[in-house]
């Protein structure tokens, strides 16, 4: 269940994770990628950050992975300053493949309508 809450902290975490990994990060591959959606626990302890990389799509996604949660607790000491919560959350990192199931069923409405 999303509150008013969640869906703030989800919101500013995206803006502001978005600006670090262009802005502040020093990795390359880190400023190509886009944050699609936040989405935040509950009691807000976590927040599974979903990301693409539009330019390279054909990058190996589990190195990807691996960068990017290795990097986590560095995000979560910069971006803590920012916000002002007792606890924040763990950040869990998860390529999102909603575009490309997006890109899949339009090719198959394409290739339908075609017909």
């Amino acid at each position: 269940m999303n509150t008013p809450r969640t869906r703030k902290v989800a919101s500013s975490l995206k803006r502001e994770l978005a600006e670090l990994l262009l802005f502040e990060s020093r990795n390359p591959l880190f400023k190509e990628i886009v944050i699609t959606r936040v989405e935040v626990s509950k009691d807000l302890r976590v927040a599974h950050v979903f990301y693409t990389n539009y330019l390279h799509r054909d990058i190996d996604r589990k190195m990807q992975d691996e960068q990017l949660e290795r990097a986590a607790p560095y995000f979560a000491r910069q971006l803590r300053g920012r916000f002002t919560m007792k606890h924040f959350p763990e950040l869990r990192f998860k390529y999102d493949t909603e575009l490309e199931q997006v890109e899949r069923i339009d090719s198959i409405l394409k290739d339908i309508q075609s017909r």
